[in-house]
């Protein structure tokens, strides 16, 4: 039988080693929301600093501001398609 799902070594590209510690942050934390009435508003950051203590990472800064910055994009992402989902039952 044909497998049609792609093997991630080749599909995902290599992490590059200055993005390493914010992936390994975000991907722990990525789930860790503050919510509101309408879902998710912002990213809990006390639980990114708790995973940034328990790695050990030095430059806490600027992975927290990348961290979050990729946060945002997904948060945006997230609510562009719930308007678009209105969108579309609107005119239904």
């Amino acid at each position: 039988m044909y497998d049609k799902t792609p093997k991630c070594d080749q599909c995902m590209p290599e992490i590059m080693e200055e993005n390493a510690d914010v992936i390994s942050v975000y991907m722990k934390v990525s789930s860790q929301h503050i919510m509101g009435f309408s879902g998710p508003v912002d990213l809990n950051f006390l639980s990114v600093k708790f995973i940034m203590d328990l790695l050990g990472i030095k430059n806490q800064k600027e992975v927290f501001e990348r961290v979050h910055n990729l946060y945002v994009l997904r948060l945006n992402r997230y609510y562009d398609k719930i308007d678009l989902k209105r969108e579309d039952e609107k005119y239904r």
